[in-house]
């Protein structure tokens, strides 16, 4: 995937900052001391004042994400979405520290109201 600045979701500019500790599905995939570019966003003024955007690359290929992740609004709840690019996978889970259920495939959001991908997610929990 290729690097985007703003918020897919709002359309704010991304905060970014350079952390050389792996995070999570990170750790796995990339040794400790490898500089990563964090970009995230949790705008409290957009539509969806909770919504979370996230995107990581290594320093040196910048344009170039390995990882992003976002949550999502089912109502009363949120859900997490991970995808690993560099895994060719994705990850979705509904709570932090809960298990996260494994895609073969990566989620391609419909950006920025995901209305299409609320749908889906309503409909496998109501038939789950």
């Amino acid at each position: 995937m290729i690097k985007i600045n703003t918020c897919p979701v709002c359309g704010n500019e991304l905060f970014v900052e350079i952390t050389n500790n792996p995070v999570g599905i990170l750790k796995r995939s990339i040794s400790n001391g490898t500089s990563l570019i964090s970009a995230t966003c949790f705008h409290p003024n957009s539509k969806d004042p909770l919504h979370y955007y996230g995107n990581f690359s290594d320093a040196k290929y910048p344009d170039v994400v390995l990882f992003d992740e976002f949550s999502i609004n089912i109502g009363n709840k949120y859900v997490m979405f991970s995808n690993v690019y560099m895994e060719n996978r994705s990850l979705i889970w509904s709570k932090e520290g809960s298990d996260s259920i494994g895609l073969p495939f990566i989620i391609e959001p419909d950006y920025p109201n995901l209305t299409s991908l609320k749908k889906k997610v309503r409909l496998s929990i109501t038939f789950a």
